[in-house]
């Protein structure tokens, strides 16, 4: 009986990397507690309340927390708006925070002029003309 192949790939390598638990979730006031309610019913909901006023549980476990910092830094690097407690904050803080972070500028690979990603902060064109364009250049050398 031989094993299924194991799928590779792009999208397999950034399903990992969101899956995995980065190293200081072991050094965090939370470490070990149930996980949010949402996975696992029987959960101690502190950080996912049903009522958001109800945090102060979490924001306590927080305050004193040695990586406070990195976890709230990792919710507001989420590709995807986060729920729950992070860092010591709540879901509507953490919103405005992301809406505040403007992202650093950077030169567009085809063009060279500097731009502002709007969207993904990996964007490597500063639009869909330098895009298509390099898209053909990469085409005609491949030729």
């Amino acid at each position: 009986h031989m094993a299924a192949p194991r799928a590779t790939g792009p999208a397999v390598n950034v399903l990992e990397a969101l899956l995995a638990t980065p190293e200081w979730h072991t050094r965090a006031a939370c470490a070990g507690m149930a996980p949010d309610a949402r996975i696992d019913p029987e959960a101690d909901d502190v950080f996912f309340p049903a009522d958001q006023r109800l945090t102060a549980e979490a924001y306590g476990l927080c305050r004193g927390c040695e990586v406070r910092e990195e976890c709230f830094e990792s919710a507001l690097a989420a590709p995807f708006p986060i729920a729950g407690t992070w860092g010591g904050l709540g879901e509507r803080v953490l919103d405005q925070a992301r809406r505040r972070r403007q992202p650093s500028r950077r030169r567009c690979e085809h063009c060279q002029d500097w731009f502002t990603p709007r969207c993904k902060p990996d964007t490597r064109f500063c639009g869909d003309k330098c895009r298509s364009a390099a898209s053909t250049r990469r085409a005609r050398r491949a030729a």
